[in-house]
């Protein structure tokens, strides 16, 4: 539900601006010929959309309601499968994982078989990330407060900002990055690229 723009008012597509040249297309002056096989280039263009596609849609998507959610309609922010004692939430982990299976159905047009192979690479995805933001966290290496480009204070296209309380700024729990994680593992494979 978001561009991949400069920003969500410019219209100003990076795929068709910036990057268009160097990701194989044509200017019809100096550039006539498409590129046909992908090179470095390319996959350094496709890891920088992934990650500022992922760095702005999952904090926008968290700010909504969950009924109006794309990518992360079973969970909440702070829902983690431990809790900071080190016992296990089944009913969280539950629902993380049943987001995980939504987000590979909407991202590649995959089903995955609960329990499968594609779930735990997934899951364990998701839980490293988590894990190393908490580290990260606690050492005093890494800030709660999200990047301001990954911040979801303000709806993208009209401006008028969130409630407070739907405002997604801090992740004092580490799992909005790593939902960023997850998107952006998605996003980089070449099922979404090529689709």
């Amino acid at each position: 539900g978001l561009p991949w723009t400069r920003s969500y008012t410019s219209g100003q597509d990076w795929l068709q601006g910036d990057y268009k040249l160097l990701y194989g297309g044509i200017d019809a002056f100096s550039v006539t010929t498409r590129l046909r096989a992908p090179n470095g280039v390319m996959a350094s263009i496709d890891a920088r959309m992934a990650t500022d596609v992922a760095c702005r849609a999952v904090p926008q998507d968290l700010a909504l309601p969950r009924a109006a959610r794309r990518l992360l309609p079973n969970v909440e922010a702070r829902y983690t499968p431990t809790t900071s004692d080190g016992f296990a939430v089944p009913e969280a982990e539950a629902l993380l994982r049943a987001n995980l299976r939504d987000l590979h159905f909407r991202l590649l047009g995959e089903t995955v078989e609960p329990g499968g192979p594609e779930e735990e690479a997934t899951y364990a995805i998701w839980v490293g990330a988590w894990q190393d933001v908490r580290e990260a966290i606690a050492s005093g290496s890494k800030s709660t407060s999200l990047p301001s480009a990954c911040q979801a204070n303000e709806d993208p296209f009209s401006g008028v900002d969130y409630p407070t309380d739907r405002r997604v700024r801090d992740d004092a729990d580490g799992t909005v990055r790593a939902w960023m994680a997850v998107v952006a593992y998605l996003l980089t494979d070449a099922r979404f690229l090529t689709e």
